[in-house]
């Protein structure tokens, strides 16, 4: 792969602009709100997130010399070729699904033609579609935008981390370190990829929610960031907001249960009632795409990504074993634990001896620690605490079912760490909560 585009003086020169004004711009607007925070911890985000955008961008077209981020990048400089070259035709690109017509119905020789893979796939070619506005604010430079995808990333965290930090259910020490500073995240989110764009859009739709139930600040602008956030994440992952359904299903029922708390009776059967709606919805879900036989070709399809992933050195050798001895819902089920364990806390430190997997290994040893502390201190409370706080309960099961998901089709660690950063901070959430008695703090839970 030529790398003479990506490492250009006119790439390079803006990348260093686009640095100063993201940096002036953020002391700037936050210096008169809040200064202490800004030296505490919004520029250090930033800052680290910009070291590991560049990480992550020299990693790939250095170490690897190509893969994912390349292509979508690729797809959007087309786009932004197209639409200097004929604006009516990039409106009709980007409003149409890549899969309606051919490559050539609006890409030209002059304009150059998108990676044949990426546009195969709409969810792969929207990431293409949002980049392209990076792009064309950079003057193509790759460096640049990554960079604007750090910016994002560190100023929705930071966010994020303030709204969490503000209902008073986390030491907040550790709530910072959690929320801004995971390696994982840091690393796989912050430069031009599916997982970046889709974990932006799962912070934000989480903390404007927060925002709108606990905070109540319920401004139409709320509500909109929301409904955007859901656009994103429906075009480029599907299965995380079916994930994120019985989520938020279960969430709803502790809101109600809540409200019945003094009766014990009514309270267990809303949420019996409830897991009982996620489960016939499940089972709607699976009828509706075709019952069994959808399924195995489900599993068949999870084989092929497998094998295709083993077969992609971008991702390393060291492969994993869930003792799977067949693709049925019998050795589903028989493997979940096996797939939970993968997702949560693999590779263990001895698996991850190589340069690229060494801090998930130490990464994955602080969350058994975690887990270890959360079993042994206040472990009753904590549960209680767990299902009647709607957010947590919403962490819970969105951690559940996507890290089943994620250890079971993941196959490979390089595969593994990438895809497990957006459900790392709810996870964490669930480990760093402190037990509290009845305080403020739990007035702010309360949502009549």
């Amino acid at each position: 792969m030529s790398l003479e585009g990506y490492f250009s003086f006119q790439s390079i020169f803006s990348a260093i602009i686009w640095l100063i004004l993201l940096t002036l711009f953020t002391g700037l607007y936050y210096a008169k709100r809040d200064k202490d925070e800004l030296k505490k911890d919004i520029i250090p985000s930033f800052l680290i997130k910009v070291f590991s955008s560049m990480a992550f961008s020299m990693v790939y077209l250095i170490y690897y010399g190509g893969g994912d981020t390349v292509a979508y990048w690729e797809g959007a400089l087309k786009l932004h070729n197209l639409c200097f070259e004929n604006f009516g035709d990039f409106l009709s690109e980007m409003l149409s699904s890549p899969d309606s017509h051919p490559v050539y119905t609006h890409f030209t020789s002059i304009t150059g033609y998108p990676p044949g893979w990426i546009y195969k796939e709409p969810e792969s070619f929207f990431v293409s579609k949002i980049s392209v506005f990076l792009s064309i604010l950079t003057l193509k430079s790759y460096l640049a935008s990554s960079l604007i995808v750090a910016y994002l990333l560190s100023m929705i965290s930071y966010h994020f981390y303030k709204s969490l930090d503000k209902l008073n259910l986390f030491e907040s020490q550790f709530l910072r370190i959690a929320i801004l500073y995971t390696p994982t995240v840091l690393f796989w989110c912050s430069g031009i990829s599916k997982d970046a764009y889709v974990f932006i859009a799962i912070i934000t739709l989480v903390s404007f929610g927060i925002r709108i139930y606990y905070l109540h600040d319920k401004p139409f602008l709320n509500y909109l960031v929301i409904a955007l956030s859901l656009v994103v994440i429906f075009q480029i992952r599907l299965y995380v907001l079916v994930a994120m359904a019985p989520a938020i299903t279960m969430a709803l029922s502790a809101y109600l249960a809540k409200k019945h708390k003094e009766d014990k009776f009514k309270k267990n059967t809303i949420r019996i009632g409830f897991f009982l709606l996620c489960l016939i919805g499940l089972f709607i879900y699976y009828q509706a795409l075709g019952g069994a036989s959808h399924v195995e070709k489900v599993l068949n399809e999870i084989l092929i990504t497998q094998q295709d992933f083993a077969n992609n050195q971008t991702y390393g050798d060291k492969k994993y074993d869930l003792g799977l001895t067949g693709y049925t819902i019998p050795d589903l089920l028989r493997t979940t634990p096996a797939a939970l364990i993968a997702a949560f806390y693999r590779p263990f430190p001895w698996e991850a001896l190589s340069p690229l997997l060494i801090f998930n290994g130490l990464e994955n040893l602080i969350l058994l620690i975690l887990t270890f502390l959360f079993l042994k201190t206040q472990f009753r409370k904590k549960l209680t605490l767990i299902a009647n706080t709607e957010l947590l309960v919403f962490s819970f099961f969105f951690a559940l079912i996507m890290g089943f998901s994620i250890g079971f089709t993941s196959g490979l660690f390089g595969v593994l760490v990438r895809f497990k950063s957006i459900i790392l901070p709810f996870l964490l959430l669930l480990l760093i909560i402190k037990p509290f008695e009845k305080t403020k703090s739990e007035a702010v839970l309360q949502n009549d």
